[in-house]
Parts: C-alpha cells; sequence; structure tokens
C-alpha cells in the first residue's frame, strides 16, 4: 500500500494535486470524516486486484489494519474493450455493444449455473404470448422461442394493455408500430423493446401487453406461472430506476432522452488512472414491490438500468 499520510497534511496546499483531490473529492465523502480528527487519521491507498481501496488508522504505524480497512467505490481505469474494469463512459448514451458483449460473455463462459433453469419443474411452463419486437405484434409462445423479460413498476400511469377486445388485432404485424397505436405504449415498454433489437433479440414478454388482462381465468393461470416465466427467460431488464411505466429507459440513442451520467476519474501517476464506480441505489419504487424482489430472485441474467447507469447482474458476476 501507498500511504498518503493524514487528511490534513493530504488537503494543505503543498501535497499532490491529484492525491488532493481524490481524497477530498471521494474519501473523506465517503467516511463522512466530519466524525474523524482528520489531523490523526492516516489515509492509505491500497492496490489489490482489479480495485483500488483504501485504509484509515488512529495510528502512525497501521498495525490495525485488517480490522480497519475500508473499500472504496474505485476500480483501474484500463483500456477500451477489456470487461471486468473500470471504464469510462459516455455521460449520455448508453454503448450497446457493452450490453451485447456482457450478455455474450455469460453465455459463452458462465455455464450451466446461469443457463439453467433454478427449478426442474419449470421447464416445461411457458407464457402465453410473447411481444415480436421484429413484427411489431403478439405472437403465441413456442417453446425454441427465447425471449427476454422486462421487470418494472407501472405506478399511477394510464397504461395500455392486452384485452379479449383487442387481443386479435395486436396479433396482427405492425400492430405495436406508434403509427398504428391510438394510445402510445408506455416509454418503459418501448424502450425495453429497442434493447431487446440491441441485444439481438426479438422476443419480449411484459405483463401488461402478454397477459389479457380482463380475462380473469388467463390472467390467474399466467400469474400462477410468474416465476417460471422469469426463470426461463434468456435475460430480464429491470427498470430499476423508473417511478411509473412511463418513466424509461434514459441514455438510448436515438430511441429515449439522454442521460446525465457524472464519473470522476483521477490520475494516479505512472500511467495509473482510477475511476469512481457509481452507487448502486438502495431505495427505489421499484425495490418496495413484493413483485419484483419475485422477479429478480427467479431471473438468471439481470441488465438493471436505473436512473443514469446500467449494470450487469447474474449468478457468477
Amino acid at each position: 500500500y501507498h500511504s498518503l499520510g493524514t487528511a490534513t497534511q493530504i488537503l494543505s496546499n503543498g501535497s499532490c494535486l491529484r492525491h488532493r483531490q481524490l481524497v477530498s473529492d471521494s474519501i473523506l465523502n465517503h467516511l463522512n470524516c466530519a466524525r474523524l480528527d482528520t489531523s490523526s487519521h492516516e489515509i492509505s491507498i491500497l492496490r489489490a486486484p482489479r480495485t483500488l481501496a483504501y485504509f484509515y488508522s488512529l495510528c502512525p504505524s497501521m498495525n490495525s489494519m485488517k480490522e480497519q480497512f475500508r473499500s472504496l467505490p474505485l476500480q483501474l481505469l484500463l483500456d477500451k474493450g477489456t470487461s471486468a474494469q473500470g471504464r469510462a463512459v459516455n455521460a449520455k448514451w448508453i454503448d450497446p455493444c457493452l450490453l451485447k458483449r456482457w450478455q455474450s460473455t455469460c453465455v459463452r463462459e458462465h455455464g450451466e449455473l446461469c443457463h439453467l433453469s433454478p427449478h426442474a419443474g419449470f421447464a416445461q411452463l411457458w407464457p402465453e404470448f410473447l411481444v415480436d419486437v421484429w413484427q411489431q405484434c403478439l405472437v403465441a409462445a413456442l417453446p425454441s422461442h427465447e425471449y427476454i423479460c422486462l421487470s418494472y413498476v407501472w405506478g399511477g400511469s394510464a397504461q395500455f394493455n392486452t384485452l379479449s377486445s383487442n387481443i386479435d388485432k395486436l396479433r396482427q404485424p405492425g400492430a405495436f408500430a406508434p403509427v398504428n397505436m391510438a394510445q402510445r405504449l408506455p416509454n418503459t415498454i418501448r424502450h425495453a423493446m429497442a434493447v431487446v433489437e440491441m441485444l439481438k433479440g426479438r422476443y419480449l414478454w411484459v405483463d401488461s401487453l402478454c397477459i389479457v388482462q380482463d380475462n380473469a381465468d388467463k390472467k390467474h393461470q399466467e400469474i400462477g406461472k410468474m416465476g417460471a416465466i422469469y426463470a426461463n427467460a434468456m435475460l430480464t431488464i429491470i427498470a430499476e430506476g423508473g417511478s411509473n411505466a412511463d418513466s424509461g429507459i434514459l441514455g438510448l440513442r436515438g430511441v429515449s432522452p439522454n442521460r446525465t451520467f457524472d464519473q470522476r476519474i483521477w490520475s494516479l501517476g505512472r500511467g495509473t488512472k482510477v475511476v469512481e464506480m457509481p452507487e448502486v441505489a438502495e431505495n427505489s419504487i421499484w425495490g418496495e414491490r413484493g413483485w419484483t424482489f419475485q422477479e429478480e430472485t427467479f431471473s438468471k441474467r439481470r441488465l438493471v438500468f436505473s436512473k443514469d447507469s446500467v449494470r450487469w447482474k447474474c449468478q457468477c458476476a
């Protein structure tokens, strides 16, 4: 590890500017240093595989390093194209190639843990309908159809639903094309359809469209299969940052408004740079719902869109 000195020393005008910025912008904020005596707490940077972390100690000798080690959300910034390290990203637009790379890496390298359904009985349970994003319509789901699920919150916004009165029309090619719809689809669903295409997929399952909402018997049957529907999906798109179905997914170039992603990068000298990783939101409307907990639990791969960032989650990563 590399000792930077006490917080007071680091923040003094005579210290290295790059370390002073790192400590003032990130470390002290992470520590909530207002409760600490900055003149006696020594801060050190510890380089570990794939990441940086820091620890602090009350004593200059650092004898209690193990007990007082604290991780810092920094990662080494490596060249573009690496998949497991920190990276500089476009502040406005999500890179669709990165999303596809995450998916292909999981499929290719993670083996059965990310391929098999967690419950053998789920293998025989399939949804009744899927959205065909190529033909822009509903189609009958077949066991051979590889599909992606959407997990989101409806909220209080008015939402287009599949009903007994429109099901036949919605099975006609082009039914979901904006020009053919008297009532538009909510932004989150429309944007999820675009993400499916970005991932080179074809089929999307979303509850409001793939369940006939005014047919009580069919609705009850499909809700009973919900765990299997998510477990059998290739991937689940999670719209974590939305408060309702119309919130959408920001940062999809040509599809949705740009995001505003604030990323800070520091140079530590000798060609080493670190990037601060985005914090994972602890509180969201999506995270408070019981059914979304079920959807995430049964999904073997998850592409999670928060307000301004996206992350990959699977059984191995």
